[in-house]
């Protein structure tokens, strides 16, 4: 849930601080409601992690969730 709220600035953390988006190009769903998203569905770029502290960090949890 607080990865759709980053995602569609729901609330006030900078997804692009974090996160490295990448997208995809979908046949007819995705993200039409959004103005600079048409037709494309929101993906996270997964950073190499050394540790497992960050492996199971919020972020990176949630960006495997995500996408």
């Amino acid at each position: 849930m607080m990865m759709h709220r980053i995602t569609y600035r729901l609330v006030d953390i900078p997804a692009n601080l974090h996160l490295r988006q990448s997208t995809t190009s979908t046949r007819s769903h995705g993200l039409e409601d959004m103005e600079d998203m048409d037709g494309a569905v929101v993906r996270y770029w997964i950073p190499y992690c050394r540790t497992d502290i960050y492996r199971h960090s919020f972020l990176i949890s949630g960006v495997r969730l995500w996408n």
